[in-house]
């Protein structure tokens, strides 16, 4: 027992895939693919289509993958982190898209 413990606290060597790697791409669920293709499109996303349910939706070197595929108890647990640069630009260029009435979404 004491080994195994032992084993959990000792720093892992770096993994011998650095390198190798070409791509990690999370998948990302849509309860409408048309209408989440769109919807990123709007902000700023460049959409390549991989096939009639699938997607990769990239915005600078950044992509992931649009799936049409939606399991509700997971896409509700689903989180994307975005950094920005310049959090104000970002935020200034989302709001004057109007995503709100365009998508049919109501604020609280």
């Amino acid at each position: 027992m004491l080994e195994k413990n032992k084993q959990a606290s000792m720093p892992r060597q770096p993994s011998n895939l650095t390198g190798t790697v070409r791509a990690l791409r999370p998948f990302v669920p849509a309860k409408n693919f048309e209408i989440s293709k769109r919807f990123y499109s709007n902000i700023g996303f460049t959409i390549k289509p991989l096939g009639d349910a699938l997607a990769e939706m990239q915005v600078g070197t950044h992509p992931f993958l649009l799936q049409n595929y939606h399991v509700e108890q997971w896409a509700w647990n689903f989180v994307m982190h975005m950094l920005l640069d310049d959090v104000h630009a970002g935020w200034t260029h989302i709001a004057s898209l109007d995503l709100a009435s365009r998508y049919g979404v109501e604020h609280p």
